[in-house]
């Protein structure tokens, strides 16, 4: 897993056009402080093939997540909000600007720091 800081935050967003479209395959809970999303994304570097794609937020402190059985069914034509405010971030599925705002997503997760890691499309 690779870091996703703050001032990489819009390319890694232009590059996965906001996730707009991709698909949540699952959510796995690491620990009690570590969610990781899994998705299939388009890539702009790969033009615009699919990839799986891994976030995963450490320090959770907050989160809203969904049955496994009502992942197939969360609409992601919104996308994927990654913000940060302070020392913290939160990924929210769906168009938001703010904290308080990415709270009232579907499934968010909340906490202190970001990675990523780019895998092979999730058949």
């Amino acid at each position: 897993m690779r870091p996703l800081h703050v001032s990489q935050i819009e390319v890694f967003n232009k590059r996965f056009n906001n996730l707009i479209d991709a698909e949540l395959i699952r959510v796995d809970i690491n620990s009690a402080t570590a969610i990781t999303l899994i998705f299939n994304v388009q890539d702009e570097n790969r033009e615009f093939d699919w990839i799986g794609l891994e976030l995963q937020v450490s320090g959770v402190s907050d989160a809203k997540i969904v049955d496994d059985n009502k992942i197939p069914f969360i609409d992601m034509s919104d996308g994927v909000s990654i913000l940060h405010e302070n020392s913290s971030v939160i990924i929210s599925i769906g168009k938001y600007r703010s904290f308080e705002t990415a709270n009232n997503a579907p499934l968010f997760v909340k906490g202190s720091t970001l990675k990523y890691k780019e895998n092979t499309f999730n058949a």
